[in-house]
């Protein structure tokens, strides 16, 4: 009988050390210019979804990574990132990760959060970051233990296009809810302070996001 695979943090140190990482979301203001433009010019992070139009991105984060890499069936799903992706897959879900050996896991700090409060700020230690309830806000933590020094988000809306839309696809598998994602929009508010004390610029390159955490700018003009 085969033996489960219990997953370990991954913890590998500032292997990004002094660089710039872009963080790619499928908001609906996202263009294939601006996401082509960022190839080779800093270390890319795409998100969920995202991977299949950035299949050169060093890394690929899903936050939901259970539904995500077993269940996510689309051409631009998590099950078909699993199997073609080429770079680093991190979750935050134990259970992906204990089911795809390949994946790397880190913890959401503290365990059982109950206090809406206790979601946002800042984890130092290695292999453990906060939640702030979605895969940007988790990777923004995650990227300050690989040591970059800026980080730009683009396609981060945050917020329905005026069409309904959520994502620059389509399909979108599971809604969220507009409470939802406000919820979600100011958790930035709570890393960002947390980011700047440690020598971490943020820059929001997504041209139409309601997060107001960060300065704003054009990827064109600060990459």
């Amino acid at each position: 009988m085969t033996e489960p695979h219990v997953p370990e943090r991954w913890t590998p140190g500032p292997i990004w050390e002094g660089e710039t990482a872009v963080i790619i979301g499928s908001g609906p203001s996202l263009t294939k210019q601006d996401r082509d433009y960022t190839q080779g010019k800093a270390r890319v992070v795409a998100l969920n979804r995202e991977w299949f139009w950035t299949p050169w991105a060093d890394m690929l984060y899903a936050c939901d990574g259970k539904y995500f890499f077993t269940q996510d069936d689309q051409p631009h799903g998590g099950k078909a990132a699993y199997k073609h992706f080429g770079g680093l897959i991190v979750t935050q879900d134990f259970r992906a990760a204990a089911d795809l050996p390949d994946l790397k896991w880190v913890e959401i700090s503290p365990p059982g959060i109950k206090n809406m409060a206790d979601l946002g700020g800042y984890d130092d230690r290695p292999g453990y970051i906060r939640s702030g309830k979605g895969s940007c806000y988790q990777t923004m933590n995650l990227l300050g233990h690989l040591g970059v020094k800026r980080i730009l988000l683009l396609g981060i809306d945050m917020k329905f296009a005026p069409d309904g839309r959520q994502h620059h696809y389509s399909e979108p598998p599971r809604g969220l809810a507009i409470g939802a994602i406000e919820r979600m929009r100011t958790f930035f508010d709570s890393i960002a302070g947390h980011l700047e004390a440690r020598g971490i610029e943020v820059i929001n390159c997504s041209p139409d996001s309601a997060v107001e955490a960060f300065p704003r700018a054009r990827i064109y003009e600060v990459l």
